[in-house]
């Protein structure tokens, strides 16, 4: 039996929103969806063209999952470490991929000190975090098999062994089957369903 690879990973459907007032200071949270940083900054320019009467837009990024995985955050003129810092904390523990939080500040008149700007940013990220709907994600990659009917129990165990998925079959003089298997199992799958049929079995990888 292999061992199973949990390389899941959880991204934001929807967009969620949140605002928290600290001493007369309002912070609107918005936690949304984004596929690449280039998004992101623009709707960080949106945010501050439509709120152009707040004082600060403070903003945190994580694209991707993995060994692919990058951040950015921004205080956006604030203490350092009070802002960006916060909101990408929440976002981590919110276990979060392809996701931006941009939180819009207007100042109350009364300075909050570090300690209290930091939790207020903290707090407004994660009740936006809280109100995304989520999906998790795997990144699959696509075989094409064909074998013969002898083979199918073996070929579909294998297949449940690394988390595989038939995607289409056509069944004719021989098994013609279409699987998506996580790139993670990708050797394995090969160096399995190559072993356990001696060979019998064409095995294409079509994309990764």
């Amino acid at each position: 039996m292999t061992e199973r690879i949990d390389d899941t990973y959880t991204i934001p459907m929807t967009t969620g929103e949140a605002e928290v007032r600290v001493l007369g200071s309002r912070f609107l949270a918005t936690a949304a969806p984004v596929t690449s940083f280039a998004e992101a900054d623009a709707i960080i320019t949106a945010t501050r063209k439509q709120f152009h009467d707040s004082t600060h837009v403070v903003s945190a990024i994580v694209i991707g999952h993995g060994s692919d995985r990058r951040e950015r955050y921004s205080d956006d003129g604030e203490p350092s470490g009070t802002g960006g810092r916060p909101i990408l904390s929440e976002i981590e523990r919110a276990d979060l991929v392809h996701v931006l939080v941009t939180v819009t500040r207007w100042f109350g008149g009364k300075k909050l000190g570090t300690g209290r700007l930091a939790r207020a940013y903290a707090q407004a990220a994660e009740e936006a975090l809280a109100q995304c709907r989520r999906a998790i994600k795997r990144p699959m990659a696509r075989f094409q098999l064909q074998f013969s009917y002898k083979l199918e129990k073996m070929v579909m165990r294998t297949l449940d062994e690394v988390n595989g998925l038939v995607a289409a079959s056509e069944f004719s003089g021989q098994v013609v089957l279409s699987v998506r298997v996580p790139r993670s199992s990708v050797q394995c799958f090969q160096d399995l369903v190559t072993e356990r049929s001696a060979g019998q079995i064409y095995c294409e990888l079509i994309e990764e």
